[in-house]
């Protein structure tokens, strides 16, 4: 931040979150709950990141054993108490005037949930908003390029100091006793999807905002903090091969792409249990040669209402039609 000299101006909080998406957002309004002093750093010129895309679903895990079924690795304590605060998480949601529509059970075959009624974008407006009356920065359209530790403890004041620049090349600074670092994954970010999950990765389709640049992970490998598990695990959808959707239309198509039809190799065999849907499938679609498949149909009922829809009839027709990976 800089005054009207072009000063450079510092602030001192107790905590800086970085990225105010969903998860960013929601941990800079906890720490302002509490009373601590927050400065919010998005890189965006708008709060929400990859989240402003979604569909509203908030969910928990309910069968910790199928999930560890479809992931060994899983942290199942984790998840257990992701399940045991979601009604805490969904009265929070409540109290900031958003409504949530009926207990979903059975999502995923494992879980239960429930979707935010209302426009995302105008959720993010309330929430910034709230941020705001409660003291907190709000620092939109800044990006971080350097953090680093001057303290070993979060007890010195302050314990760390973080530099970046406006959008207009203006610099900023500030110092925070802790520091959390929530930019979002690394969807955006082609090199990081091909070292993780093969070259094919690197033609995914992006679902995710733009700034997705795996930046948290580059500042924490410069600090040398640790990472836990392994990243060849993705979160995407299915989407008709080629067709170059508006972000609009990327929940409507990956939704019925990835949960209805059958999936066959190029050598005409199925590989998969097309019944677990969702990211299951894209994830079983981006390890085929190339990261693709064939998809047959029904695809079509749930595509009708879309713009563009005479050229995905084309596409995918009676016949078997190529779907691809995307990431989110």
């Amino acid at each position: 931040m800089t005054d009207v000299t072009g000063k450079v101006l510092e602030i001192e909080v107790d905590v800086a979150v970085v990225g105010l998406g969903m998860s960013g957002i929601a941990a800079a309004l906890a720490a302002a709950e509490q009373g601590a002093t927050v400065a919010g750093i998005e890189h965006g010129a708008a709060t929400g990141g990859s989240a402003r895309l979604a569909r509203g679903l908030v969910w928990a895990v309910q069968d910790m054993e199928a999930f560890r079924r479809s992931d060994p690795e899983a942290d199942l304590a984790l998840l257990a108490e992701v399940a045991c605060s979601l009604p805490d998480d969904v009265e929070w949601i409540n109290a900031y005037g958003f409504a949530t529509g009926p207990r979903m059970d059975g999502l995923y075959g494992m879980g239960y949930g429930y979707r935010v009624t209302g426009d995302l974008p105008d959720t993010f407006a309330t929430l910034e908003q709230a941020l705001r009356d409660a003291g907190a920065h709000v620092l939109s359209g800044h990006r971080l390029d350097g953090l680093r530790r001057t303290g070993q403890h979060v007890s010195e004041e302050p314990a760390w100091a973080l530099v970046g620049k406006t959008n207009t090349g203006e610099r900023f600074s500030l110092k925070a006793r802790s520091v959390v670092l929530a930019m979002g994954s690394y969807a955006a970010s082609r090199q990081r999807l091909q070292s993780y999950l093969g070259d094919a990765a690197g033609r995914m389709q992006l679902r995710a905002g733009a700034n997705s640049l795996g930046r948290s992970l580059d500042l924490a490998e410069r600090l040398g903090l640790a990472t836990a598990g392994r990243f060849d695990r993705f979160y995407g959808h299915l989407m008709p091969y080629g067709f170059q959707a508006r972000e609009s239309d990327y929940a409507p198509i990956t939704l019925n792409v990835s949960e209805f039809g059958l999936l066959f190799d190029r050598s005409g065999h199925r590989f998969t249990d097309e019944s677990r849907g969702d990211w299951f499938n894209a994830e079983a679609v981006a390890l085929q040669a190339g990261g693709l498949a064939e998809g047959q149909p029904p695809l079509l009922p749930g595509l009708r209402h879309l713009q563009g829809v005479g050229v995905l009839e084309q596409r995918l027709g009676g016949d078997a039609a190529p779907v691809e990976a995307d990431a989110a």
